[in-house]
């Protein structure tokens, strides 16, 4: 259960009793045990612990496994989350490189994505701040959705560009109004919600452009389902749920800069920090800024420390800086 902004982690001071994830990996060495956002916010160690204490009393563990094992669960919960939108939907998470973002997620990516067999991970500049960046330099983007129960077969080109003809009108008008008043400056893009007549989930799909677009959509219908659901079905009919117009305005200049890093950050002075890494045992860790990565790669165990975020890289890991800021974390060991 979130102990949420009020009254949060025992270690905020702010009233909490109960442990959380955050007094978890306080005690477990992964986070500055003295504060966070480069000293603003000040740390109950000795609260964080005595809570963490009391549940291991309840549970018959000693302190440092329950911190362990309240870790172990949060990384099981994100999991499930994990499959939820990857193998569940026929995608192999190991073909993918995990994105770590937020002030906590850094802490769990590494032993998150050991346990779905992944091998990389990008965490980028302002990790903390992700979100309210990407409120910032999103481009202007609108969906219209319109419902189309047809079957495909019983469907041709002048019936489905009737139907999207509304669509694109008010979408390009709204474009217009938010001053993209040009077609250089409008982009608009189809797709379609289909499935197998007497399903319930549907698939969505670009509609393709040319004389054939229907047979194309079918065809790329088939092998969708194949690769989420693990079967294709070609002699039933597909049906049409709804179709989609997405448009955006195109900027005159890119809203996001190619590369992001702090300008006035205080930056922690690389030390060593006793961390706690389950059946491993205690290790002194390195404890470094985003920058020392630009050196060259370091080895885990590490944990790199930021205003607004905390990476921690597990043993068997390694971490880098790339080109545009990012830290790239990287199994080197089975």
């Amino acid at each position: 259960r979130s102990a949420g902004a009020e009254p949060g982690p025992v270690a905020y001071g702010r009233g909490g009793t109960s442990p959380t994830v955050t007094d978890a990996n306080l005690v477990l060495g992964y986070l500055n045990p003295h504060a966070l956002v480069s000293g603003e916010l000040k740390l109950d160690m000795d609260g964080a612990r005595a809570a963490i204490a009391a549940l291991g009393e309840r549970v018959g563990l000693p302190a440092i496994e329950t911190a362990y094992g309240i870790h172990a669960i949060a990384d099981a919960t994100m999991l499930r989350a994990l499959r939820g939108v990857s193998s569940e939907k026929g995608r192999d998470p190991a073909q993918y490189a995990m994105l770590a973002i937020g002030g906590n997620g850094p802490v769990h990516a590494c032993s998150l994505a050991q346990a779905a067999g992944m091998t990389h991970i990008v965490v980028p500049p302002v990790a903390g701040l992700f979100s309210a960046l990407g409120m910032l330099f999103a481009d202007v983007e609108h969906q219209l959705v319109q419902a189309f129960y047809r079957r495909l077969d019983e469907t041709d080109l002048t019936r489905l560009e009737e139907a999207f003809a509304p669509l694109r009108a008010r979408g390009l008008e709204m474009l217009r109004a938010e001053g993209f008043a040009t077609p250089d400056r409008q982009s608009v893009s189809l797709f379609a919600d289909l499935r197998y007549m007497g399903q319930t989930t549907p698939l969505t799909l670009p509609v393709p452009d040319g004389a054939d677009a229907l047979e194309k959509l079918a065809a790329a219908f088939h092998t969708e389902h194949a690769g989420v659901f693990g079967y294709a079905s070609p002699h039933e009919p597909i049906q049409f749920v709804s179709l989609k117009l997405v448009c955006r305005g195109v900027p005159e200049h890119p809203r996001m800069p190619d590369q992001a890093r702090r300008s006035a950050e205080k930056t922690a002075t690389a030390h060593v920090r006793r961390a706690y890494f389950g059946p491993e045992g205690w290790f002194d860790t390195p404890v470094v800024p985003r920058a020392a990565l630009a050196a060259g790669a370091m080895s885990g165990p590490l944990i790199v420390e930021e205003y607004d975020t905390t990476i921690v890289v597990l043993p068997g890991w390694s971490a880098a800086l790339d080109s545009w800021n990012n830290v790239l974390v990287t199994r080197s060991a089975a």
